[in-house]
């Protein structure tokens, strides 16, 4: 039912936990693919001594964690493909829990799990096991607009069929993973569950904990430069542009937009909080509202304000 596919890279420490998560589940129809992506510490050493005939590792040079995925997409023998990332790991009920969605609605072209965030070196554990969980239909822009891991590359399982109709992950080295939900759900149905399944680790040199919050304000020219995600978006709406006229789209692109303002008004750089503002798309919203209000703002009262807000908290 499903192959399950880790890229590797460098991951030593923490590899090991992710393959024997993934082995300990309650549902077992899967097959685990590992694909190495040019490790040069003793990641594949830490899992050497595995005896389990559902194992495939694969190996190749360094390209990163899209052609990593890509790559194990492509050898998967089942008909959905389950992502976990190395330094990341599952509750026993994982697979199982993507079963009882996929059940419930078998034409999703991608389902998931909730995911918690932990500290590194926390126990994670599966109290939530026998808890009863929400299983519905959402549309990914309107969910992703609230909360950005609504899908994770550990939480997350799509349809083979769907991966060899739209091909794969970008090998951009940031965002590649939102950009992909982003492709799916323009075109599939997404049905997730609320029970919390996956972990992700904080604190384990994973793209997280090392991506830059905003980009410099010169480099926020027109929408496309925001993000992966909303570049497609937007080149998807030139052959289609009913695309952007859908208000969770539309949502979800100003809630990216309402995240870097945000962030650069915390850093001080109103010069990117009122370039980005001015890129909202005009729409009865909270976040729209607020990026117009900061695009109009006298420089000098978003200094006061920011200065005010640093000094309370």
């Amino acid at each position: 039912m499903f192959s399950v596919v880790i890229p590797l890279y460098n991951k030593e420490k923490y590899i090991l936990r992710a393959v024997e998560s993934v082995l300990a589940q309650t549902y077992k129809e899967f097959e685990l693919i590992v694909v190495d992506d040019g490790s040069t510490d003793n990641s594949l050493i830490s899992i050497k001594d595995i005896s389990d005939s559902r194992i495939r590792v694969i190996k190749q040079a360094n390209q990163g964690v899209g052609a990593a995925r890509n790559k194990g997409m492509t050898e998967s023998n089942y008909k959905w493909i389950a992502l976990l990332d190395a330094d990341d790991a599952w509750s026993t009920n994982h697979l199982s829990e993507l079963f009882n969605i996929i059940k419930e609605f078998p034409d999703s072209g991608m389902v998931s799990t909730k995911i918690l965030e932990l500290e590194d070196g926390k126990e994670f554990s599966t109290v939530d096991e026998y808890k009863s969980s929400n299983i519905h239909s959402v549309n990914y822009f309107f969910e992703a607009s609230k909360k950005i891991s609504v899908i994770t590359s550990s939480s997350v399982a799509i349809k083979k069929e769907i991966f060899n109709k739209i091909g794969g992950f970008s090998n951009k080295k940031m965002g590649e993973d939102l950009e992909y939900w982003a492709k799916i759900s323009l075109s599939y149905p997404v049905a997730i569950s609320d029970k919390v399944t996956s972990y992700y680790f904080r604190g384990t040199n994973g793209a997280m904990d090392s991506q830059e919050t905003v980009k410099k304000a010169k480099e926020f020219l027109i929408l496309n430069d925001i993000s992966p995600s909303i570049n497609l978006i937007v080149n998807e709406s030139k052959l289609k542009p009913s695309i952007l006229k859908q208000k969770n789209i539309r949502r979800y692109i100003n809630s990216r937009l309402h995240s870097g303002i945000k962030h650069s008004l915390y850093r001080g750089d109103i010069v990117s909080a009122k370039k980005i503002s001015k890129l909202a798309l005009p729409q009865a919203d909270k976040m729209y509202i607020f990026a117009l209000a900061i695009s109009i703002a006298p420089k000098v009262t978003l200094e006061k304000s920011i200065k005010s807000y640093k000094g309370i908290k």
